[in-house]
């Protein structure tokens, strides 16, 4: 599990397994990185994302693009079984 991955795809899945949507599009950009030491860091974007954007200057359609078409946080992972479960101490999202 050490090491950095490189995203291919983000669904969301409902619980039939159906997927319900890509909030990246089909073609997402990405990365996610485990340490040893049990650090998990992870961003993913949309392809398409506005190269001009900027979260904290310029109008604000471009701070929502910018905003819009990204995921990123930091923290800690550990494993569980199957499961690989991720503590998320700092991200773009608040909540």
């Amino acid at each position: 599990l050490v090491g950095t991955w490189i995203l291919v795809s983000n669904e969301w899945l409902a619980p039939d397994g159906r997927v319900v949507a890509r909030p990246f599009g089909a073609q997402p950009v990405g990365q996610l990185v485990y340490t040893a030491d049990g650090s998990v860091s992870a961003i993913l974007t949309a392809p398409d994302r506005p190269a001009g954007a900027r979260p904290r200057e310029g109008s604000p359609e471009d701070r929502g693009a910018a905003y819009d078409g990204l995921l990123a946080y930091s923290g800690a992972y550990e494993v569980r079984g199957d499961n690989v479960v991720h503590h998320v101490l700092a991200g773009s999202i608040p909540a």
